[in-house]
């Protein structure tokens, strides 16, 4: 029996209908705030992901998309994944805004380290030197107050069962429409009767 490219193209529909309803949605915020007590001045800049929705949650994804060149940073650069001792992590959205929120995060083996929000009055929002020689939170931009701290309303991340469902849609549509180049057109001469 032969595997028809119309049931391909359906299976493949299928598919990416599965994925999509497999991933959970996530929002994008952008933050940033300036120096205000460092030694280092500057802006900086980058995206939080969350799960779309009111609720409080940790942050799954942390990006700093702008930083001063005297931190040494290259960018983007993946905050989460580089900074593994974690002392705070959560945040609070509601009306489709971050309303709370705290996280600090160090790695601790080449002390460097990252704020938002943490102990207001102590650390505040603070990034330090990429290659920090004390460990100190307080020796890049520090604003210790968050007195420049600012979120930016989401925007939706893309959806990878979203994607998987175009991508595979567009996959069948193009077998349907090859399939049908390559059968013969036959007029009223050609056929039998």
């Amino acid at each position: 029996m032969k595997f028809g490219l119309v049931k391909g193209a359906a299976l493949l529909s299928a598919l990416g209908v599965l994925l999509g309803a497999q991933t959970a949605e996530a929002a994008l915020y952008n933050f940033s705030f300036s120096n205000v007590n460092g030694p280092v001045a500057g802006t900086v800049q980058g995206e939080i992901t969350l799960p779309d929705g009111n609720g409080t949650f940790p942050a799954t994804g942390l990006i700093i998309t702008a930083a001063p060149a005297a931190l040494g940073y290259t960018t983007p650069y993946n905050l989460l994944s580089d900074m593994t001792s974690n002392f705070a992590n959560s945040f609070t959205v509601s009306g489709g805004s971050i309303t709370a929120g705290s996280i600090a995060r160090q790695n601790a083996g080449v002390n460097r380290g990252f704020t938002i929000n943490f102990l207001p009055g102590s650390f505040g929002s603070t990034l330090s030197p990429f290659n920090a020689v004390s460990g100190n939170f307080l020796t890049g931009v520090v604003d210790l107050r968050n007195t420049t701290l600012s979120f930016a309303a989401p925007t939706p991340a893309p959806e990878p069962g979203s994607l998987a469902l175009a991508v595979t849609g567009l996959l069948g549509l193009g077998l349907l429409r090859r399939r049908a180049r390559q059968r013969p057109i036959r007029g009223d001469a050609d056929r039998q009767p």
